[in-house]
């Protein structure tokens, strides 16, 4: 900028004072606290660098509708955001050759930690009451605070937490859907993986997922745990509308 070279910067997440007040809020209400060097715990000279950053870039790519709200809410003009879009690997993120046999299978694949909203997920499979018949897989490694938040529901029927896979392919193509009920994300890369593998987002409006309610996706509000036992009766009751 100095040069006076015209740069663009990449923003992968939301704006990064906008994670750190959501994720912080959070954390309280959940009564935990997130490790130190954790992405979304408070820096606030990771913050002063980046919204350096943001400020003399002459365009900031945002992958999302949702990540572009919070810079317009923090007074970014819209001229200055730039829209693009992450994508996935056809090669390997592709359907199952093979109909899919046996109960209704929800998935989780990420990191276990508090802004991916995997309680709630759960609170709302409790709610469905899906688990009489149906399965739920966790798939990711746990932020070790987060893991009193989740005790309570491991001992529900059909709910199996696995921890890490590198095999996110075949996982997504064991299941009917992709469930993400994050409470903010930049444009997450699993729901594209998802897709991909013929897999129906079940997702929060602040996962930055590409979908279309009803059509290619079911969308809730974030931290909406009734909602989205709604689309968890509504999917597993209705093979069609699957």
């Amino acid at each position: 900028a100095r040069a006076g070279l015209p740069g663009v910067r990449e923003i992968p997440n939301t704006h990064t004072a906008n994670a750190y007040d959501v994720v912080g809020a959070l954390c309280a209400e959940l009564g935990i606290e997130l490790p130190r060097g954790h992405s979304h715990r408070l820096d606030v000279n990771r913050l002063k660098k980046e919204e350096t950053e943001y400020r003399v870039a002459q365009h900031l790519l945002v992958p999302s509708d949702y990540v572009q709200s919070t810079f317009v809410a923090r007074g970014f003009a819209p001229e200055k955001l730039l829209r693009h879009q992450y994508g996935f690997d056809p090669a390997s993120f592709a359907p199952s050759t093979r109909p899919r046999s046996g109960p209704f299978h929800a998935l989780f694949l990420g990191a276990v930690e508090p802004r991916k909203g995997l309680h709630v997920a759960l609170d709302a499979w409790r709610r469905s009451g899906a688990y009489a018949s149906a399965e739920f897989s966790v798939y990711g490694r746990i932020v070790e605070s987060y893991r009193r938040i989740l005790n309570p529901y491991r001992s529900m029927p059909g709910v199996r937490f696995h921890g890490f896979t590198d095999d996110a392919a075949g996982v997504l193509r064991s299941a009917d859907v992709l469930v993400l009920p994050s409470f903010e994300e930049g444009s997450a890369l699993v729901t594209y993986e998802a897709q991909g593998c013929g897999v129906v987002p079940l997702v929060s409006d602040a996962t930055g997922a590409q979908c279309v309610h009803e059509i290619s996706g079911m969308i809730h509000p974030a931290g909406n745990a009734e909602v989205l036992a709604d689309h968890f009766v509504r999917l597993t009751n209705d093979r069609a509308l699957l």
